[in-house]
């Protein structure tokens, strides 16, 4: 499946059927403006294919009318501060009007508050979508009782089972924290522990290889 990027194909290579694509960054890094950009380019492939699977975005962050309007802004190159606040001009707002009452039917369907992998899997099952958008996937499995490396561990691990069992991608964002300061790395692993959920990444990659 394109990106609906050449670059980013060309980077990537598309999304393949047992993707797991994690985009990690700190608070207010702008992963959520990311996530939906990225979505909207796969729209875009997927009406232009004329693929009868959907998109289906699970937002554990935010409410989905918050999400709908970063996507509103990025679809129709809306200010999002003036549309936030109901401060679009004349001239924005027609266009916006104009836009909303169009024959377009999105193929992005929009799930709320998944706080488990087995509820992320029965969504998978319901809507049968082409590809799958998962803001906030660190607070998937909120009764953990482990570290929080051994949490994000564990959500990983069961995100990439879910993409080979049921041969959809994933993509999603997780949180990472402000790091311990240290002045020096010694090496891209040991630079991964400044970050608090970084842990849990090096684990995986020693335990994959």
């Amino acid at each position: 499946l394109s990106m609906g990027n050449q670059i980013l194909d060309d980077i990537f290579l598309g999304y393949d059927q047992t993707n797991l694509m994690t985009i990690a960054g700190r608070a207010g890094s702008k992963k959520t403006w990311l996530i939906c950009y990225l979505a909207l380019l796969c729209e875009k492939v997927l009406l232009q294919q004329d693929h009868a699977a959907d998109i289906l975005f699970i937002t554990n962050e935010m409410a989905i009318s918050q999400i709908e309007l970063r996507y509103d802004a990025i679809k129709y190159s809306l200010p999002y501060e003036l549309l936030l606040k109901g401060k679009l001009s004349r001239e924005q707002t027609r266009k916006y009007s104009a836009a909303l009452r169009s024959p377009y039917k999105s193929k992005i369907v929009f799930a709320e508050n998944c706080w488990t992998i087995d509820e992320v899997a029965a969504k998978i099952s319901i809507y049968r979508p082409a590809i799958v958008f998962l803001d906030g996937s660190y607070l998937l499995e909120p009764d953990f009782n482990g570290a929080q490396w051994e949490k994000i561990l564990r959500i990983t691990r069961g995100l990439k089972m879910l993409t080979k069992n049921l041969r959809v991608p994933i993509v999603n964002t997780t949180q990472l924290g402000r790091g311990k300061g240290k002045a020096e790395k010694v090496s891209s692993f040991a630079a991964q522990d400044e970050f608090s959920f970084g842990l849990s990444y090096v684990r995986s990659e020693e335990h994959t290889s």
